[in-house]
């Protein structure tokens, strides 16, 4: 079966709440394409999915045949990690783990002797992902429920109701509103003890503009990073000024002693990408 026709299949199924019949769908799909018979159950709760696979769990808005390590890895090559792979025994922290896509990968890459830290700012994913990640690890991947911000105190996302993928503390027309926790960068690494990241990913939906009032010493611990500005949600979708940030962000990180790599690419989130280096100074 063709990857765009299940795509579409899973998406109608979804779209008409056929939630049961969407997971028994994608079981057969499974079996098909990769001779396996996964468990795929729906929550109706935090309005996910969950995949069991190979002895790893797999949460996502909709059921999917890239709910396996090698199509994520992939994935994470070929976007955050484009020219940076973590590795054994590394230290990663991951600004906006969302529904663990990465940190999945993350956790198999840097084994039981490294060290993932997830920052998510959605209550409800974070506590959906810590609990797999209590599966699928042995204690070297931790979920934070935090939200990156100017100044520590409490703030309010707004997460939409039909999507997860873009809840943001800007507050948007529709969706619900959640109160969290607010952490300055520095406040991150010091709370949670980060003395040396050896690689940063970061996809907070235009709170990475926050990283200017982050301190120098700070910053000069982390080695590699991949950052996704979101400068295409105003230029494409006018969603605001706020989610200007990559001239910002490349300006911080060059006055830090970083070098940066960009890349010429027709998507625009790619090209709203920042990859970085430390240099040695």
């Amino acid at each position: 079966m063709k990857k765009s026709i299940a795509t579409l299949i899973i998406n109608t199924l979804h779209k008409y709440r056929l939630y049961l019949l969407n997971c028994i769908i994608s079981k057969i799909m499974h079996i098909i394409k990769y001779k396996t018979y996964p468990s795929v159950k729906y929550y109706y709760k935090e309005r996910l999915y969950e995949t069991r696979w190979n002895k790893i769990v797999y949460i996502s808005e909709r059921p999917g045949l890239n709910m396996n390590i090698n199509s994520l890895s992939a994935t994470l090559k070929a976007t955050y990690c484009y020219f940076y792979a973590p590795q054994v025994g590394d230290v990663v922290i991951d600004f906006g783990t969302g529904m663990g896509e990465e940190a999945v990968v993350f956790g198999s890459l840097v084994g039981d002797f490294g060290r993932v830290v997830c920052i998510e700012a959605n209550p409800l994913l974070a506590k959906a992902f810590n609990l797999r990640a209590l599966e699928n690890f042995n204690g070297h991947v931790t979920t934070h429920n935090i939200a990156l911000a100017e100044s520590n105190g409490i703030v309010t996302i707004n997460v939409p109701i039909d999507s997860y993928v873009a809840g943001s503390t800007v507050h948007g027309t529709s969706g619900t509103a959640q109160e969290v926790v607010a952490l300055t960068f520095d406040e991150i690494f010091k709370r949670i003890g980060l003395d040396e990241v050896n690689f940063l990913k970061m996809n907070i939906e235009g709170a990475e503009g926050y990283m200017n009032n982050i301190n120098a010493t700070c910053i000069r611990k982390v080695n590699n990073l991949c950052i996704s500005c979101h400068d295409f949600r105003h230029n494409e979708h006018q969603h605001g000024e706020y989610f200007i940030t990559k001239s910002k962000v490349k300006s911080f990180l060059l006055e830090n002693g970083f070098e940066i790599f960009e890349r010429h690419s027709e998507d625009v989130i790619i090209k709203d990408h920042i990859y970085a280096k430390r240099l040695l100074i």
